[in-house]
């Protein structure tokens, strides 16, 4: 009888088990990951065109006029828009819908910061839009957002809540 060993083949399967077992977990572990940043590709885009279209349809233009101390009924309800619009974001955010958050702030925190910026500003209530129960949302923006970037809006906020 000739052939091969059953012992030489019982450690050739040992042999593919050990290397095959690894490779795998590496490969699952790669797929996975790319999964994860197709998803956040994904996100980033639909988010991108989301606040373009908005943008590009008045919003920016909104802001500038209220800037500027010209602004309309309109505007100020354009802005409210832009509010819950971050707001949204923020909670898809808190409820982990956007796995890594960083990319799609990075992309949009100039007009999210302007907006927020301005409404802290016109608001009468103050403090009290921001809550936390009330805009959730923000919340979970502002928190995170860069230090850096949140240095712009503090002196605000801590005007607000002094004068409230």
């Amino acid at each position: 009888m000739s052939g091969l060993d059953p012992q030489w083949l019982q450690a050739l399967a040992y042999l593919a088990t050990i290397i095959g077992v690894p490779v795998a977990i590496v490969t699952f572990l790669a797929h996975k990951r790319q999964i994860e940043r197709d998803r956040d590709f994904h996100a980033v885009l639909t988010l991108s065109e989301s606040i373009r279209v908005r943008w590009e349809d008045g919003w920016d233009a909104a802001l500038e006029r209220l800037e500027s101390g010209r602004g309309s009924t309109e505007d100020r309800r354009q802005l409210r828009l832009m509010m819950n619009w971050i707001d949204w974001l923020g909670i898809m955010i808190s409820e982990r819908l956007i796995p890594r958050p960083e990319i799609v702030l990075h992309s949009l925190d100039h007009a999210m910061l302007r907006a927020i910026r301005l409404h802290l500003h016109l608001d009468d209530e103050g403090p009290a839009r921001l809550d936390r129960d009330l805009w959730r949302g923000v919340g979970q923006v502002y928190d995170r957002l860069g230090a850096s970037r949140r240095a712009h809006l503090q002196p605000l906020l801590d005007r607000i809540r002094v004068g409230a």
